[in-house]
């Protein structure tokens, strides 16, 4: 049985996967054949025949696949995850901050680590690495691949009656 709210996240999601999936599949397009021409260029820079360069083309696209799968599939997850979950928390009304938590490892991104902690109405941007961003892995306002691709950072959800917010 789902409770409303999963609902609201689970329909919040699927929403954003349809509404923002395809444009930002066009990147992930171009990152491909950016790939694809630098196999070519490394394979005629080493003097190889046309089969070479094919064969290096097909080895290249299939070794990262499994591994580009993931990231990409993750990336595009995590996004929609954490729309999904913002739009669930903003139907209780706008008195909710919402907080930027970052993974405390050595992977954390600097930017992602500056905005650890904080807070904003969940009407309310945060500021990410001169970028607005609604939720981490948010692209629609401008903020580029290195701010959401890969990220791992999530939201917490608190009272806003119960602490100042933070500066970015």
């Amino acid at each position: 049985l789902i409770t409303p709210q999963e609902g609201v996240f689970l329909g919040a999601a699927a929403v954003w996967l349809r509404d923002h999936g395809p444009a930002r599949v066009e990147g992930i397009a171009a990152t491909s054949r950016e790939q694809i021409g630098r196999s070519i260029a490394e394979g005629v820079m080493a003097g190889e025949s046309v089969e070479g360069v094919a064969s290096r083309i097909v080895k290249d696209r299939r070794a990262a696949t499994p591994a580009r799968a993931r990231l990409i599939g993750g990336t595009e997850v995590h996004a929609a995850a954490n729309y999904g979950a913002l739009a669930a928390v903003t139907q209780a009304g706008p008195a909710i901050d919402k907080i930027w938590l970052r993974r405390g490892d050595a992977r954390v991104r600097p930017a992602h680590a500056t905005a650890h902690g904080q807070r904003r109405l969940v009407t309310d941007e945060f500021a990410i690495g001169g970028y607005a961003m609604q939720y981490p892995g948010d692209s629609s306002r401008g903020a580029p691949a290195s701010l959401t691709v890969g990220c791992r950072c999530v939201l917490g959800y608190e009272s806003a009656r119960r602490a100042p917010r933070r500066a970015a």
